[in-house]
């Protein structure tokens, strides 16, 4: 069947990388200036706003051809929003459309055109004059002296026009030369692509009246605090932004201040400073919560009916979990104030009384606790939450074959006893007594050991995820050593996996550990998963490691949008494979709630999310789709707690629903450090 390639040019007055492409796209000021578009390897031809639709675009729809774009959930929308209803273009079904950019991400490839372009080492580059028109034309210009500023002038030079057309043409053939070197998605993971779109178009409703009142307490509470900081130091300081001046202040009265990272403050503030550095840095803490800068974030991208859509991002990880864009519904805080009551605390902040909001905590913080509370359910409907319980540790136990952590899985699953917690085991097992459900202190304990050992971490990945100085780092050392003894499978794994990895690229031939595979061709290490899907390595090779006689893996990783080279120790790649894996159930399980008529408005980590009609009641039905487990998952455990909910947040939970804090931070910014 032939294939459809396209790019469209478009302008609007919304802010495209604030707002998101659904806002964007469905904005009435947005529209289209042209349209490449190509059948197969012929010549690019090219639509301009206003003209009938090409004859081609008519038969590539009605014949279903499939569509080839580049980021193509943004020519999806503008195709639905625009060309259809204004330029009475006929409109594909989902299933022609393919993504060209998740497909480079599936490869671990740069997320941008230029960035594939450059990694494949194509000779394709960007139009500079093209790129500098298309921004002129996308945007409005200010308005001049004498010209009614309520009125919408479109920027753009004379031959921009021009420009505009070379350089569409030039998307166009470099999308279509970067397709032929890319790996299509396989038809598993292409339908998964299509839920996503299916879960971002439907979105999740937020509550603005409730971050509009918090932003009123964030701004005087902002305003409280740079005042006092401006009369803390004589005005050399203004507001708690002002971080290098902040750390020269310490600085200049004897503390040695890198950062103003938590745990750098939080030394500083240990060692009994003078009033005035105790204070500013109480200032700035205060003063400069991440958590409340959501609110922003969420008024820019929240459509005309409360929605936010567009908020996940497929394979934004090399391992295939999402991420999060705008909002970012992945890196909600945790609550840091003790026995909070999250449904109280919005209860006072939608007063907009500063002294009720006080009752809770200091103000910024209170805001910060409430933030998963933003997200809720519209009118006559409610909340579905299903997650996996402590499921990375499960599956790294599945992979291991640790038979007696496997069997200590089942028998909590069974039982339900909170005894048999795994954090609580954990536990007890090093601090060689018994931890009770009450004991938190023993409990957190268990859970960061897990966390932090289980792919072969020591002191930097215990910190990672508790850097208070609760545990000195003997103390670590001495917690590390009994979780590994307690371990034995787990650590043969660690060590197995890194063998099967070096020999395939060392020999070039396919080798196995248990249902995981190894292979290495074409400078690329291949790791196949037991899902079938594969993780990709580009121009891995064998370099020298930090000990004598020892070796690490390098290739070429896209994280955080670069295209780097790196090298990664065994803890990495055990990491990659049970997120990775961890990842796969989640997408199995998406599969079947979508099946079952779910409303899936959102999935964080391990989490699901749906909405139902109000008078839903059924979690267990949930629960077992959730936990339903693929058949390439044989002899896995897998468990999962179910809550109902107007909120998203999980304060006074339903009776009967069980609950867990969510406990799985962003998997890709992880830090591990290797002294095994």
């Amino acid at each position: 069947m032939p294939a459809l390639g396209l790019d469209f040019e478009t302008r609007g007055v919304v802010d495209l990388r604030r707002c998101g492409a659904h806002k964007y796209a469905a904005h009435p000021d947005t529209d289209v200036h042209c349209a490449g578009f190509a059948k197969d390897d012929d010549t690019v031809e090219s639509w301009i706003a206003g003209a009938p639709c090409p004859e081609l675009i008519v038969r590539a729809v009605i014949d279903r051809w499939p569509i080839h774009a580049f980021n193509a959930n943004f020519d999806r929308l503008i195709w639905h929003y625009i060309l259809t209803p204004r330029y009475g273009w006929p409109e594909p079904r989902l299933d022609q459309w393919r993504c060209v950019q998740a497909a480079a991400l599936a490869s671990a490839l740069p997320d941008s055109l230029e960035g594939v372009a450059a990694a494949l080492e194509l000779s394709f580059r960007k139009d500079p004059e093209g790129y500098a028109a298309m921004l002129r034309l996308s945007r409005p210009r200010k308005p001049r002296k004498g010209e009614d500023p309520t009125v919408i002038y479109w920027g753009g030079r004379d031959g921009d026009l021009e420009l505009l057309y070379r350089y569409n043409h030039g998307d166009v053939e470099q999308e279509r030369a970067v397709r032929r070197r890319v790996s299509p998605l396989s038809p598993d993971e292409q339908a998964l692509w299509r839920l996503d779109a299916k879960i971002n178009d439907f979105g999740f409703h937020v509550d603005l009246e409730l971050a509009r009142a918090g932003q009123k307490i964030v701004d005087q509470e902002r305003a409280a605090i740079n005042t006092e900081v401006a009369v803390l130091t004589g005005g050399t300081i203004k507001t708690a932004n002002q971080v290098a001046k902040i750390m020269e202040f310490a600085q200049e009265r004897g503390h040695q201040l890198k950062t103003l990272g938590k745990r750098s403050v939080s030394a500083v503030l240990a060692r009994n400073p003078g009033k005035e550095v105790r204070q500013l840095l109480t200032l700035r803490r205060d003063g400069a919560r991440a958590s409340v800068a959501k609110l922003p974030a969420l008024f820019a991208h929240a459509g005309a009916d409360d929605r936010i859509r567009g908020a996940l991002k497929y394979h934004g990880a090399s391992t295939g979990r999402w991420s999060g864009r705008g909002f970012q519904p992945h890196n909600l805080k945790r609550v840091e104030i003790e026995n909070f009551s999250a449904d109280a605390a919005i209860d006072a902040i939608l007063t907009r009384d500063r002294d009720r909001v006080c009752k809770f905590g200091p103000p910024m913080t209170v805001i910060g606790d409430t933030a998963r509370g933003l997200i809720c359910a519209p009118p006559g409907r409610t909340l579905v939450c299903g997650d996996f319980s402590t499921i990375e540790a499960r599956v790294l136990a599945w992979y291991a074959g640790e038979t007696w952590k496997l069997d200590a899985f089942r028998r909590y699953d069974a039982t339900n006893d909170p005894a048999l917690d795994p954090y609580l085991s954990a536990a007890a097992r090093i601090l060689k007594r018994r931890v009770d459900p009450e004991d938190d202190i023993g409990r957190h304990l268990g859970k960061t050991c897990e966390l932090a050992f289980g792919f072969g971490g020591a002191l930097g990945a215990w910190r990672a995820f508790d850097n208070s100085d609760t545990h000195s780092d003997a103390d670590v050392e001495g917690f590390k050593q009994e979780w590994r003894h307690a371990h034995p499978a787990t650590t043969r794994f660690w060590r197995r996996l890194e063998g099967g990895i070096k020999k395939a690229i060392r020999t070039g031939q396919r080798n196995t550990l248990g249902n995981l595979a190894f292979e290495f061709a074409d400078q690329t290490l291949y790791l196949t998963l037991p899902s079938e899907r594969k993780l990709v390595y580009p121009r891995a090779r064998l370099v020298p490691g930090k000990f004598d006689d020892s070796t690490d893996v390098a290739f070429f990783d896209n994280a955080r949008n670069g295209w780097t080279e790196t090298r990664a120790w065994f803890g990495v790649f055990v990491e990659n494979v049970i997120s990775a894996t961890a990842r796969d159930l989640l997408a199995a399980a998406l599969k079947r709630i979508d099946a079952a008529d779910f409303a899936i408005c959102l999935h964080v980590h391990d989490e699901i999310v749906a909405e139902v009609p109000a008078d839903f009641t059924d979690a267990e039905a949930f629960r077992r789709l959730l936990i339903e487990s693929p058949s390439w998952a044989a002899g896995l455990p897998v468990a999962a707690k179910v809550r109902i909910g107007k909120r998203y947040s999980k304060s006074k939970p339903q009776a009967g629903v069980q609950v867990r804090q969510i406990e799985m931070l962003d998997l890709e910014e992880r830090e591990f450090a290797d002294d095994f």
